[in-house]
């Protein structure tokens, strides 16, 4: 039976699975979750592959940064994974001392950043871990658009020997323009070129970079195309602005 390529499966999946790769020749690599084993992949993926080395720590994220810490210091390589908002801005000071201060070898992943985490809400949304997790010293932080970046970063991050922080969308997405269904593991330290031209250079990183995908980066001639998230900002704007005083479009509460 043919192997399933990376760009058909959920992210999650392709994390989860590579994890499980590392895991057959290291058995260093340790699974820890916060109750969250299934939003990230690694239930059943990984809990059934190596039950002995995935840790549920429940309902608590700061136990599972300084759980991760300890294992590091034993010479483990954990990978702790949930939600963005709960792997990152909850535990900011646990991470900052207990990993990023003491340059522990842990693996930190942030699932479902900012408004792709869809119907949990408002309290599951995310839009500063990038930021926060590139203020922390000897933290590497990664933002793969794809799959084929994905799996790249987590096995680059299984090989660096300090703290990292990736995030991870978990649905599906198509491989980015310029790559090849077929291709190969993606190489870090080798930027993926979309089109080539003179006039200007765009960059991406993770899902902004999606929006210079085949079929969505306008060609040489053609008027620039508007993303969603471009629409989200503008409304907000209009929004904002129709809330100001003497603005029209909002009631005046009078007594």
């Amino acid at each position: 039976m043919a192997e399933t390529p990376l760009h058909e499966l959920e992210l999650r999946k392709v994390y989860a699975q590579t994890l499980v790769e590392l895991a057959d020749g290291n058995p260093e690599i340790v699974v820890v979750e916060a109750d969250l084993g299934k939003a990230s992949g690694t239930i059943p993926t990984f809990s059934e592959a190596h039950p002995e080395r995935f840790i549920d720590v429940g309902v608590a994220e700061a136990n599972m940064i300084g759980i991760g810490a300890g294992l590091a210091v034993d010479g483990f390589v954990p990978f702790c994974a949930s939600f963005t908002p709960f792997a990152t801005r909850r535990v900011y000071d646990a991470i900052t001392i207990s990993v990023a201060y003491a340059d522990a070898n842990v693996k930190i992943v942030g699932t479902a950043p900012g408004i792709t985490t869809g119907p949990n809400g408002g309290t599951h949304m995310c839009f500063q871990d990038l930021a926060i997790m590139r203020a922390m010293p000897n933290m590497c932080v990664f933002a793969p658009c794809d799959a084929y970046e994905l799996a790249a970063c987590v096995r680059w991050m299984a090989d660096w020997d300090h703290p990292a922080y990736m995030q991870m969308i978990r649905m599906g997405r198509a491989p980015a323009q310029g790559r090849r269904r077929d291709a190969g593991e993606h190489r870090l330290d080798d930027a993926l070129r979309h089109r080539g031209g003179g006039a200007a250079r765009r960059r991406g990183r993770g899902r902004r970079s999606l929006a210079l995908r085949l079929g969505q980066a306008p060609r040489r001639g053609e008027p620039g195309r508007i993303g969603a998230e471009d629409r989200l900002r503008g409304d907000r704007r209009e929004s904002e602005r129709d809330r100001r005083p003497g603005r029209g479009g909002v009631p005046r509460i009078r007594a």
